[in-house]
């Protein structure tokens, strides 16, 4: 699936409350979705809490930089999956 095309459908279902955020990163690549768990630079992580501080993290957690060493690259992590 083409980037803007997941980033569409997300957007459509909203009603589903599926995902919290949306990057607005580009590139070319797999789509991933990320668990709101996961620490992902740039974005924050709430793990579904509201006690956990909101600013966006600064680095990538080892499970995101995986993703990107095996050519998932960062740009398509594009929706942080609700707790």
């Amino acid at each position: 699936m083409e980037l803007e095309t997941a980033r569409k459908r997300i957007l459509d279902r909203a009603d589903l409350n599926a995902f919290i955020s949306v990057s607005s990163e580009e590139g070319e690549g797999t789509v991933v979705a990320v668990k709101d768990l996961v620490d992902v630079a740039g974005m924050v992580t709430t793990a579904g809490s509201v006690i956990l501080p909101r600013e966006p993290a600064k680095q990538d957690a080892p499970v995101a930089i995986h993703t990107t060493s095996r050519g998932w690259p960062a740009a398509h992590r594009v929706a942080r999956l609700s707790p």
